[in-house]
């Protein structure tokens, strides 16, 4: 059973039993989480993020919108942006879609940390061991699987037809600048994927595995207890 927190600090008038409908929905492992509803922007992340209280050190810019809450008992947080909030009224399919990606990060953080963390080695080491080939996050393949299990939770409450006719609406403004992303997500199918994600990033990062140990090894050696890879005792078992 997942317990959860909610703090709504933008106020939003959420329908009665939303959250409760969309965690029913995720379904996520037995833990403790916080869901920060946020009154303004995110550090780096345009609508939404999620991390595991562990690795808060890591993440010490990120980490700022929960740190009003650490007396508080959770294991792993979710914030949406003002931006991502102020969807919900006009947007609710595509609001309840970024509240499920999100989600989809907590399924991981709760079900296994060291896979979140894999993800999150992945992402901040592959494109120097690759040559830059990934250009913006969302083409990663584990947030195509976060998009998709987003893109579930949406279609459970309404459809993904409504979903699909809420994001060609928001395509309409040309002064958007994740164009790119939204017609992309026009193209993902209606599934959850997380059960096979670590094979399906195992595969991803295969012809760089070793150089990606090296960079994760040259990061510990740099920064130490500083780096996120030095959460990771076994390199190797990642792989496995």
């Amino acid at each position: 059973m997942t317990n959860y927190i909610i703090k709504n600090r933008a106020k939003l008038e959420l329908a009665e039993g939303f959250i409760e409908r969309v965690l029913e929905e995720a379904n996520l492992p037995s833990g403790n989480l916080i869901i920060v509803l946020h009154d303004s922007a995110l550090v780096k992340n345009r609508y939404g993020q999620c991390i595991p209280r562990r690795t808060l050190p890591y993440a010490p810019a990120s980490s700022k919108v929960f740190s009003p809450y650490i007396e508080e008992d959770w294991e792993c947080g979710i914030a949406l942006s003002n931006e991502a909030c102020n969807h919900y009224k006009n947007f609710p399919a595509f609001f309840t879609y970024l509240l499920g990606h999100e989600l989809g990060h907590a399924y991981i953080c709760l079900l296994d940390i060291n896979l979140h963390i894999f993800c999150c080695l992945i992402k901040d080491f592959y494109n120097d061991v690759a040559g830059k080939t990934i250009t913006q996050c969302f083409e990663f393949p584990h947030e195509k699987c976060f998009d998709q299990f987003g893109i579930h939770i949406a279609t459970r409450l309404y459809s993904h037809k409504k979903l699909l006719n809420e994001i060609r609406e928001l395509l309409k403004d040309p002064n958007r600048e994740d164009h790119n992303w939204l017609e992309a997500m026009l193209t993902l199918p209606d599934e959850k994927r997380l059960d096979d994600l670590k094979q399906i990033m195992i595969n991803f990062v295969k012809p760089y595995k070793n150089q990606l140990i090296e960079e994760w090894q040259k990061d510990v050696e740099e920064r130490g207890e500083r780096a996120l890879a030095s959460e990771i005792d076994n390199y190797e078992a990642l792989f496995c």
